[in-house]
């Protein structure tokens, strides 16, 4: 079945889900969950904030008196969770707001998780750390996109040699200078030092704030010392760095029906079916090849779900774009041009002879 159609057919269920969760936890449910299809994917992005402000105005003027948010991802823009929580600390200010995690919640999708009053999350929950990038290029790195924890970790290596010779570390600061742009490590510095301040802001919007101690604790280790940006963290290792705030969904008697309802928006958004094209060769403009090998097209299947008991908003991508609500029209533009090829950025250029291949 399509991807339009699973979202029609199971639209009444849903909505079952959604209100059977919100009764038992007392709060007003918005699902917010971003694709993670293999080949045709979504991110948090801040223009996605507008949709859910939406849900969260009603719910206000409605009475509500707490929200609770569903939320899978696996991250995107690093600003958009201190707007995203901003937002909704300026309509419930005095409210609890609770996370619910079925599955992944990486990156962003952590920040906003550390963020809420309580997390319930499961087995299958998985944080990650929330260190940015920056558009800095190194002598090892060459896609023009490297995390500026990246650059404390240098800071890090000459502070552990135990060399406190001034000329030594003159010479290791004058090696890294040389071998990357100097004004782009002040913009990784600056990125850095800003990504720091808004995860230490989310955390203070709770209504029980940590004390500094612990603040510091939190953020030291999603920002810096989980070694792998794709490294996930479970309920347990989270506890053990200092996330109070998480509580088992298997206690919480929502366990059965979040399930229920995050299967069924993977039905929707595919998330166990990659996305293959039916036919290879050269992608023209127009997204005119972008069928997979079921016959559907990639603008039919939703990137981005928003959801709660007021309205359904689903977010599709054609032609380099989302849109909200509704299917872009589906094929080339009447000259049907094939896509010009794209020149090899500049740091890419002899790389192989710069790491000695």
């Amino acid at each position: 079945m399509k991807s339009r159609e699973i979202l029609a057919s199971s639209e009444a269920t849903r909505l079952d889900l959604l209100g059977a969760i919100s009764a038992r936890r007392g709060n007003h449910l918005i699902a917010y969950l971003t694709s993670t299809r293999p080949g045709l994917s979504g991110s948090i992005r801040t223009g996605d904030i507008e949709i859910i402000e939406k849900h969260v105005r009603q719910a206000k003027a409605d009475g509500a008196r707490g929200l609770d948010f569903l939320v899978y991802t696996h991250g995107g823009a690093t600003v958009a969770p201190w707007d995203f929580i901003a937002m909704v600390r300026d309509y419930f200010p005095d409210d609890r707001i609770g996370v619910i995690l079925p599955s992944a919640a990486y990156s962003a999708g952590t920040m906003i998780a550390l963020g809420a009053d309580e997390i319930v999350a499961g087995p299958s929950t998985r944080f990650g750390p929330v260190d940015s990038t920056s558009g800095w290029e190194s002598f090892y790195w060459f896609d023009g996109r490297n995390s500026t924890s990246a650059l404390k970790g240098f800071m890090d290596l000459i502070a552990s040699t135990g060399l406190k010779e001034k000329h030594v570390q003159d010479s290791m600061a004058d090696w890294l200078t040389r071998h990357t742009d100097a004004l782009a490590l002040g913009e990784a510095y600056r990125t850095m030092r800003e990504n720091r301040r808004i995860l230490e802001n989310i955390i203070d919007t709770r209504l029980k704030s940590p004390s500094k101690a612990d603040r510091q604790r939190l953020v030291e280790f999603f920002l810096y010392e989980i070694g792998l940006h794709s490294q996930s963290v479970r309920r347990r290792e989270a506890r053990k760095n200092g996330v109070t705030t998480l509580s088992d969904i298997e206690t919480s008697g929502i366990e059965t029906n979040v399930v229920a309802l995050f299967n069924h928006y993977a039905d929707i958004m595919k998330l166990n079916s990659p996305f293959v094209r039916a036919t290879t060769g050269e992608r023209r403009a127009g997204d005119a090849t972008d069928y997979d090998a079921y016959g559907e097209h990639a603008s039919e299947t939703p990137i981005i779900m928003i959801e709660s008991l007021y309205e359904s908003n689903a977010a599709y991508v054609a032609y380099g774009h989302r849109h909200w609500d509704e299917i872009p029209p589906i094929g080339a533009p009447a000259d049907d041009a094939p896509m010009p090829a794209q020149p090899m950025p500049a740091y890419a250029v002899g790389w192989e002879a710069r790491r000695g291949i």
